[in-house]
């Protein structure tokens, strides 16, 4: 089965539940673009793309440029464009990415991780639709449900407790608080100390992160907050700048909080540089980082090697894109300490349906059918234009 066209669709943005604030962005809605695959077999794929101009750059607009380029021979030899190419199977899918996302050779596209990302997905769901199976049985995975964080954005402290308190109740294996706001330290200090204290209070086995979204920019200030904070987080995730990498190294020699890199791992460059600097306990995998689930389970092996764990992370991605997050953490469930693979929930009206919350976990729904159940009349509902 050859690719024989490949369409970008923006939808329309989807509002989220509430204000969602980090250190470097405020959320109010959500801009998508799908790519849609058409095969030779008159098989469609459907994946998504989420770009997060804040982390890699991307934008609506890159992301359609990037699935033109890659179809538009005045630009690539045609040995790089991808009309034509074979996803009939899962190694010849695997073939294709090697060759998007390769290792010790130069791109020919570089970064776009987010549209590279929904092109494997559109593939696999196209092969998987073929072989008429789910893209979880086309990976060789077991559907499991899979336990998930969730997760609070910058808010006031009293906000932010009340938060903790409702959160409890719902007895998830991990809370996530954002910190590293423009509020200050104080607040981030006062937010998290006092999270642990209610968490302790509780007597129940809740783990507890905070995500600074390299809100401390370098590392004397996040030892000024680590030392503040000590024994109260499990993990304190991207304290610094993302290009600092260094700077994870300086910390760990001053503070005992463990620290998992995020902004600063994209690639696997990104790893390889990490694992030789020293300092950091956890990554955080992220899809439209990696550009994909094969490129992200490479990832989790790399660091399973260099005795790191990792967190599959989201860029509140509706359930069609957090399908792919599950499958990377369903294929290495001993290598996984956390998930935001419910981050769809922050949604309003997510569209999709194709994963559901489970007793704090994701689980596969009943509604997809084979690949990701997406069709032509749904997605084209959901575009920004009318086809």
């Amino acid at each position: 089965m050859k690719i024989t066209r490949l369409e970008a669709i923006p939808l329309k943005p989807l509002a989220m539940r509430q204000a969602f604030s980090t250190t470097n962005v405020l959320l109010n809605s959500l801009h998508f673009v799908l790519v849609r695959i058409e095969t030779d077999e008159g098989i469609e794929g459907y994946g998504e793309a989420l770009p997060a101009w804040e982390v890699t750059g991307e934008t609506v607009d890159s992301v359609a440029g990037c699935i033109a380029l890659y179809q538009d021979p005045r630009r690539l030899y045609a040995e790089d464009l991808l009309i034509g190419r074979d996803i009939g199977s899962l190694g010849a899918i695997r073939a294709m990415m090697d060759d998007m996302l390769p290792a010790g050779r130069p791109f020919t596209v570089m970064g776009n991780a987010a549209a590279k990302a929904a092109i494997e997905q559109a593939a696999l769901d196209a092969c998987a639709r073929l072989n008429g199976q789910s893209i979880p049985a086309l990976l060789g995975i077991t559907p499991v449900p899979v336990a998930s964080a969730i997760t609070c954005g910058i808010r006031p402290v009293d906000e932010t407790l009340a938060w903790v308190e409702a959160a409890l109740a719902m007895n998830p294996a991990l809370i996530r608080l954002k910190v590293g706001g423009r509020a200050g330290s104080a607040r981030d200090i006062a937010a998290v100390n006092g999270a642990r204290h209610m968490i302790n209070a509780s007597g129940k086995n809740v783990l507890l992160a905070a995500d600074a979204n390299e809100g401390f920019v370098d590392a004397e200030r996040s030892i000024t907050f680590c030392r503040a904070i000590e024994g109260a987080l499990d993990w304190l995730e991207q304290p610094v700048v993302g290009d600092d990498r260094l700077a994870f190294r300086d910390i760990k020699a001053k503070t005992a909080v463990p620290l998992m890199a995020d902004e600063s791992l994209h690639g696997f460059g990104d790893a390889e540089q990490l694992v030789r600097m020293g300092g950091v306990d956890h990554f955080n995998v992220k899809l439209m980082k990696a550009g994909g689930v094969l490129a992200a389970l490479k990832l989790i092996d790399f660091a399973a090697n260099h005795g790191i764990t990792c967190h599959i992370g989201s860029m509140i991605e509706t359930t069609l894109g957090c399908l792919m997050g599950y499958c990377a953490a369903a294929a290495r469930p001993a290598q996984i300490i956390g998930t935001d693979m419910l981050a769809f929930a922050h949604i309003e009206a997510e569209p999709w349906g194709i994963l559901r919350e489970e007793s704090g976990h994701a689980a596969v729904s009943d509604a997809t059918g084979t690949g990701t159940g997406v069709t032509r009349i749904a997605a084209d509902r959901l575009a920004l234009r009318a086809p």
